[in-house]
């Protein structure tokens, strides 16, 4: 198989070759592509090998992740720093799909290399065409360093973006420590949003969100006991 233009590549991603000496003759011809929103699929492809090599991944329920079409991963967070990247790799490793995780800085020196990798600033029109574009979106909740078994609050603007796109919305609890190598992500069961949903109802949907962490929380809690 030869390697092949990035734009025939993206008709037929089977036609494309990634391994590393592919990846660097891309890079140097420039034949490489970067999305609309600055993802660097050949960057993330390239860095991959070195996320296997820093953490060990246990990844449980990721039958419930969609293999095409959107969807928001609500997913726990203690310090912050970790968690994005260890679900990317979980969900690269299940899928083969990137992750796109909100919470890319606007400005800055470190902001033009995070939305290479796929980080998103956070605007809702940013999210809301991702998610109509049939992308798989990273939300955050609010950090809990003291309470690794507790579940952060959840904001409401991207779950309300969610259901504007049809998109359903998965919990995940992503477990481990940020100096730590081993990490548990567990996928929960999705929650779909186009049956008689409204943008009115994501504090609900928020709420239903949060308790189905927690019970993902807890459930790891006593299975580590």
């Amino acid at each position: 198989m030869t390697v092949v233009d990035a734009d025939l590549a993206a008709l037929d991603p089977d036609l494309e070759r990634n391994d590393v000496g592919a990846l660097l003759q891309r890079r140097v011809s420039g034949r490489f592509s970067v999305d609309e929103w600055g993802l660097d699929r050949d960057l993330v492809r390239a860095v991959a090998p070195l996320t296997r090599l820093r953490w060990d991944l246990r990844i449980e329920d990721d039958h419930l992740l969609p293999e095409i079409g959107p969807a928001l991963l609500v997913h726990t967070r203690r310090i912050g720093v970790s968690e994005p990247i260890v679900l990317t790799s979980a969900v690269a490793r299940t899928t083969d799909r990137p992750l796109r995780w909100i919470g890319s800085p606007d400005r800055g020196p470190i902001a033009p290399l995070a939305r290479r990798l796929g980080a998103v600033p956070g605007h809702p029109a940013d999210l809301r065409s991702l998610l109509r574009a049939g992308e798989l979106v990273g939300l955050p909740l609010g950090r809990e360093i003291l309470h690794p078994f507790h579940v952060g609050a959840i904001p409401v603007e991207p779950v309300a973006a969610a259901i504007a796109a049809g998109a359903p919305i998965i919990p995940v609890a992503v477990i481990g420590f940020e100096v730590g190598r081993w990490w548990t992500i567990r996928f929960g069961r999705p929650i779909p949003t186009r049956r008689s949903r409204s943008v009115g109802d994501a504090d609900e949907v928020a709420t239903s969100t949060r308790q189905r962490l927690q019970h993902l929380l807890t459930d790891s809690r006593r299975s580590s006991h």
